[in-house]
């Protein structure tokens, strides 16, 4: 700060180096809300952003069609079927929400999870769940496949059974024959393609994946049937999109209301403290120093108050986010949103100058030889 400004910058770090316990004290509270603000936004990014990669990583097919107007008919996938032949390979995939209904740590729980349902018949060449255990080729009535998040949870592995409730109540208890990685993406329960369909409102699919197979064949398919759209992999969200994305407006709403709550108390330590100093503001320009020189000095301070909040409440933030990124995704690099770092460098910079800045000029109204009787 000091070549930076050779003044100013002297004036800032020699009042921040005598009173470090007035810069740890305004530092302090700001460093809290983007600490919390941080890992609230930022687990919210990760997760998207892990679930996306799966989506598009997980679908080896190579025409993907889907439904512009709700889902896909079973006379379509039948249709696909007939002009394709055996030279390629079509799976219908259709979502769902199901409970799961489970123990927590002794006690019983349950909780809603994205479901689909699928056929395993020749599903290495549509899709790929990146399986870690059993097979999924064994995927019938009875059975179902989970996620590895899911069967931490439920305490489920291959061969043990699970109690779900279907979309419409109804109550099955299949037993899990198979494990796989990539839950964000495709959602964490997997049930064979009839069992679940017939449990749906519409028993339409969400997609129809289509491994090898001519591509003039499908788009011909695909243009037979107004609303049908013939695409590919990159062209999916991940399952449970829309959930998560409502689950992100709530938590936003938390989220603005936590940082209100935050900004006052990091505004009325910063205005406080700064008011406190209007003596030393006097014996400054009784020294020689401008009103002008004062207040670039508390420019200063205001900047190096707000670096240093934002970088230690980001380093303060980033052990909670590596440990989520790994535990949800198995890296553990987080997806920081370049969006949500702005704001919250905005946010933070808005605040730090206005409730320094403010008062400052406020205290230097007044007279330095009226000043400098003041009571501190």
């Amino acid at each position: 700060m000091r070549r930076l400004s050779p003044v100013h910058g002297y004036l800032a770090t020699a009042n921040m180096r005598a009173n470090s316990r007035r810069l740890a004290a305004a530092v302090t509270p700001i460093v809290l809300a983007v600490a919390v603000v941080s890992v609230q936004l930022f687990s919210q990014s990760t997760l998207s952003a892990a679930a996306g990669r799966q989506a598009v990583d997980g679908v080896v097919a190579d025409h993907v069609v889907t439904g512009s107007d709700g889902g896909v008919g079973a006379a379509v996938t039948d249709e696909l079927r007939d002009e394709l032949g055996d030279d390629a390979t079509v799976t219908p995939v259709v979502h769902s929400q199901v409970v799961v209904r489970y123990n927590e740590l002794g006690d019983p729980a349950q909780a809603a999870f994205a479901a689909q349902g699928l056929d395993p018949a020749g599903l290495d060449r549509t899709l790929d769940l990146e399986v870690r255990e059993g097979d999924l080729g064994d995927l019938r009535d009875g059975t179902v496949a989970l996620s590895r998040s899911a069967s931490a949870t439920f305490g489920a592995s291959v061969g043990e059974t699970v109690e779900i409730v279907l979309g419409d109540g109804t109550t099955i208890e299949p037993t899990v024959v198979a494990v796989y990685g990539r839950g964000l993406g495709f959602g964490d329960v997997t049930l064979p393609h009839d069992q679940l369909a017939e449990h749906t409102t519409t028993g339409l699919d969400s997609w129809v994946l289509v491994g090898g197979g001519d591509a003039e064949t499908v788009a011909q398919v695909t243009a037979e049937h107004p609303g049908l759209v013939a695409g590919t992999g990159s062209d999916l969200s991940a399952a449970g999109s829309a959930e998560r994305a409502a689950e992100t407006s709530s938590s936003l709403v938390a989220i603005l209301a936590l940082l209100a709550y935050l900004a006052v108390s990091v505004v009325n330590t910063l205005v406080m403290a700064t008011a406190e100093r209007t003596r030393e503001f006097a014996l400054l320009r009784l020294a020689g120093a401008a009103r002008r020189h004062v207040l670039a000095m508390m420019r200063v301070e205001a900047a190096v108050i707000v670096a240093v909040s934002v970088v230690v409440g980001l380093l303060v933030a980033l052990p909670p986010l590596v440990g989520l990124s790994f535990g949800l995704t198995e890296s553990p690099v987080p997806s920081i949103s370049p969006a949500g770092f702005a704001g919250i460098v905005l946010a933070t910079a808005l605040i730090g100058f206005l409730a320094i800045g403010i008062p400052a000029r406020a205290a230097l109204r007044l007279r330095p030889v009226d000043a400098i009787g003041l009571r501190e």
